[in-house]
């Protein structure tokens, strides 16, 4: 998981990098709060040091969630605010918990890319939003990965449940698992 995780840093470090020509490189990213990030942040500073490129990276705070009826995504989107006054030259986005309203955020980047400013999303994509490059899990492959796993533990079917999956999470799973089998209710 570390080493996958480092890698995403990294690469949404190289993408941000490789597509500005200035002399002085200014990139800036908002990770998230759960054990997740941690080597996404360690791979960033590590890519950043390497590069011999200014960074930011952000972790929003939490803490004021629920004060006054602010949510996670008014909390990330002040500090994507505050970011993009700094005037960074490229941006990565990769916390979920700070994409519960999509649509803000798709005009909000589109504003940004509009601008010619590079913007890598990594663990969460937003539809709509011309970012420059996504780099995540694809979901619905996820969801038949989990379903094929399943039949393999369990080849005689069973009544699964999935638990928490997006909607594409949970098309792959449901095509998958009853593939071939005509009941809807059996893995096999």
């Amino acid at each position: 998981m570390k080493a996958a995780t480092n890698a995403l840093a990294t690469a949404a470090l190289m993408l941000l990098f490789e597509s500005e020509s200035a002399d002085v490189i200014r990139i800036a990213g908002i990770g998230g709060t759960s054990s997740f990030f941690a080597p996404v942040e360690q791979g960033w500073n590590d890519t950043c040091s390497r590069l011999g490129i200014e960074c930011k990276y952000v972790i929003p705070d939490f803490n004021n969630v629920g004060k006054g009826g602010r949510r996670p995504v008014d909390i990330c989107m002040e500090e994507w605010g505050k970011l993009m006054e700094s005037g960074y030259d490229g941006y990565a986005l990769g916390d979920p918990s700070c994409v519960d309203d999509a649509g803000q955020w798709a005009a909000m980047i589109r504003r940004v890319t509009g601008d010619g400013i590079p913007v890598v999303l990594f663990d969460k994509e937003i539809k709509g939003s011309n970012r420059t490059s996504y780099i995540g899990t694809n979901n619905e492959m996820m969801g038949r990965t989990m379903a094929r796993q399943l039949k393999q533990l369990r080849p005689e079917g069973g009544t699964f449940i999935l638990i928490g999956a997006s909607e594409e999470r949970a098309t792959g799973f449901i095509d998958e698992i009853t593939r071939d089998n005509g009941r809807e209710d059996r893995a096999h």
